[in-house]
């Protein structure tokens, strides 16, 4: 029954234990800081190898402070909920999950997500996200369960926001998955910063190649098999039109490979779409200074206040 339940426990006395924990976020949002476990292992965390998964959990507490991560609804959603200090801030944090379908948001990850982010609405607790996603769950299967229903919650949720999110991009940020998670848009977080092997693109970038959807000005591509007569709307027809098998392979990551350039954290943080690209390590610290240092949120008058939160 995961998607019923917060929290599994053994016996009662570990029920108490757990419900006060839980409490204490929002009763105490400000606590001493607990310190932190060594930080340098954030840096090998991540696989180079961008198909190779890793666990998102074990960067979790490594991030957080000792012992006050409380994941909510585990097995459930395919996505990560869980309360957590950061220097002992209260926050909320929410974090795509590669070992679950990639990291990709389906159906039940977004409305696990939508829920959590109106809990921590409610109680004034900034939200931090930790995004490494290809986009949202699409495909026949996945269709038939209308997941548009679903997905579109993350968004009018994050709309009417009135804490400030803080989102670190681990990985893949792709598509309108990643934006979701960056509560609408980039431009809606505080902070967003990227890790070095962070990739930003509209979608998967080699399927979008294949697609032959991205424009010629996006990679800044220039090689001898490029020229004038390719049109400027994408790479499908020069695709097709390569006769040769294996000068169309050439051809095709040669594009992949330029798209992964211009899609890299770096060219992105050139271009002002994320704040900064940091050291893994740093991360922990420039949350922090991001949290006690935040901006404070206008909030609706008390008697407009949103103070419902979705009950499963």
């Amino acid at each position: 029954m995961p998607q019923v339940i917060d929290v599994l426990v053994k016996d009662e006395e570990e029920a108490c234990k757990v419900a006060n924990k839980y409490l204490l976020f929002f009763c105490e949002p400000s606590a001493p800081n607990a310190g932190c476990f060594d930080q340098e292992p954030l840096r090998w965390a991540i696989p180079e190898n961008r198909k190779r998964v890793y666990d998102i959990r074990k960067v979790i507490t490594t991030l957080c402070d000792k012992d006050s991560v409380l994941e909510l609804r585990r097995g459930y959603g395919g996505i990560v909920t869980c309360l957590c200090r950061l220097g002992g801030n209260a926050v909320g944090l929410l974090a795509n999950d590669p070992l679950a379908n990639g990291g990709a948001i389906g159906g039940d990850c977004a409305l696990k997500a939508s829920r959590f982010m109106k809990l921590c609405d409610a109680f004034g607790v900034p939200i931090v996200t930790l995004v490494d996603t290809p986009g949202f769950l699409v495909g026949p299967v996945n269709e038939l369960d209308a997941p548009i229903r679903k997905t579109s919650n993350m968004f009018v949720t994050a709309s009417s926001l009135t804490v400030p999110v803080f989102s670190v991009i681990l990985r893949k940020a792709y598509g309108l998955g990643a934006m979701a998670m960056t509560g609408g848009s980039f431009q809606k977080p505080q902070l967003i910063v990227s890790w070095p092997l962070g990739e930003l693109g509209p979608m998967g970038l080699e399927g979008a190649v294949k697609l032959g959807i991205l424009q010629l000005s996006f990679f800044g591509v220039d090689d001898s098999l490029m020229t004038r007569n390719f049109l400027p709307t994408g790479f499908s027809k020069q695709l097709t039109s390569v006769k040769s098998e294996k000068d169309r392979k050439q051809l095709e990551q040669r594009l992949i490979r330029s798209a992964y350039e211009n899609g890299s954290c770096l060219n992105a943080a050139s271009l002002f779409e994320v704040d900064n690209v940091i050291d893994p390590a740093e991360t922990r610290k420039v949350l922090i200074t991001s949290i006690e240092c935040r901006v404070p949120v206008v909030r609706l008058p008390s008697h407009k206040m949103r103070h419902s939160i979705p009950t499963w």
